[in-house]
């Protein structure tokens, strides 16, 4: 009887340190008018698509069947870095994960900076980092923009954050919420909703786009901020960047409004087991049928090979989508999955 007191008592405050703890964590949350995707409380994907909730990631931890990563080393090349692209060029840089330099018209735009060891709570607890950022953050070229696309440990860390405002001073751009947390650190903060335009020079229009995907820091913050993708619009052609997301219709409605784009940078990672991750991330399978639907000329894959963070091998998604874009007979050079550090350089 004592023991099993004793257990309950543990349990408890296992519990309640857990409740505090995520407490403590969350993000604060966004306030203002209903729309067709926030009831006031909460932000909603099209069609009402929920991710998991925590009976089935219990499940989905006790039950994983995970694929032990085996990671080529010294694969990784520090890309050639570039101070400023002017037309008729762009070029896009692959640094890891959803971290991508975007240069385009003299501005360099990056995207979700995550240089931390793991994915996870202050950089340090999470999914372990398995290869180095192709552009160290020191290297970085001057940065004019960030943007973030959700609140996610994988997408936003404090810590590259800082570093970046320490260093270039840029302007923040962000879906819906995710400025109450950013503005701590920075005032050159906006935050936008889907399908809102801003000008962000005079020759560039910034789109927040659709995802199908959720947001929270914490316990308590579920879904409480935005989470999308940006179009970067130009009179020369369009580049899109899709953010984490699951596979929905709103891709055909981007590719409608806004394509055919020049570029498209679509993530393919992190996609097993399906009944698990269905909701939130597109298979490779998937992200070809976005790069369809967008109407993209050329993508280039992301959300993979730095981070595991689902039960796939290392390299399973780039075989995957290799072999569906021979399915469906497109050119393997029309949509890349590279390793960091890979450059991308066109012409418009």
């Amino acid at each position: 009887m004592n023991f099993l007191f004793w257990l309950l008592v543990g349990l408890f405050i296992f519990c309640f340190l857990v409740f505090i703890i995520g407490n403590l964590l969350a993000a604060p949350k966004y306030q203002g008018p209903i729309s067709d995707h926030f009831n006031g409380k909460k932000f909603i994907n099209y069609g009402e698509v929920e991710a998991q909730w925590f009976g089935a990631v219990a499940k989905y931890l006790f039950t994983r069947k995970s694929t032990k990563w085996v990671v080529p080393k010294d694969i990784v090349k520090a890309a050639k870095v570039s101070h400023k692209v002017d037309d008729p060029n762009f070029r896009v840089t692959f640094i890891n994960h959803a971290t991508i330099l975007i240069q385009l018209k003299g501005v360099n735009i990056i995207t979700d900076p995550v240089y931390a060891r793991a994915a996870g709570l202050f950089g340090l607890l999470g999914p372990l980092r398995k290869l180095p950022p192709g552009i160290a953050i020191d290297d970085l070229p001057p940065i004019d923009f960030v943007f973030i696309s959700h609140n996610h440990y994988d997408h936003l860390d404090i810590g590259s954050i800082k570093k970046i405002i320490k260093k270039h001073n840029p302007q923040f751009i962000t879906t819906l919420g995710n400025d109450l947390l950013l503005k701590k650190y920075t005032l050159k903060l906006r935050a936008i909703d889907w399908w809102q335009s801003i000008q962000i020079t005079k020759d560039i229009e910034l789109i927040c786009t659709p995802g199908q995907h959720f947001s929270s820091r914490g316990l308590t913050d579920r879904d409480a901020n935005l989470w999308g993708g940006f179009v970067l619009k130009t009179e020369t052609g369009n580049i899109y960047w899709a953010g984490d997301s699951g596979y929905g219709d709103f891709f055909k409605d981007i590719g409608k409004k806004y394509g055919p784009f020049r570029f498209s940078c679509i993530p393919i990672g992190a996609y097993k087991p399906r009944w698990f991750m269905g909701p939130i991330h597109v298979s490779p399978e998937e992200a070809v049928q976005v790069h369809l639907d967008v109407r993209s000329q050329k993508s280039m894959a992301f959300h993979w090979g730095t981070f595991d963070l689902a039960d796939e091998g290392w390299d399973e998604p780039v075989v995957t989508l290799k072999s569906e874009l021979n399915k469906k007979g497109i050119q393997l050079t029309d949509f890349q999955a590279v390793i960091n550090g890979t450059v991308f350089e066109e012409k418009w």
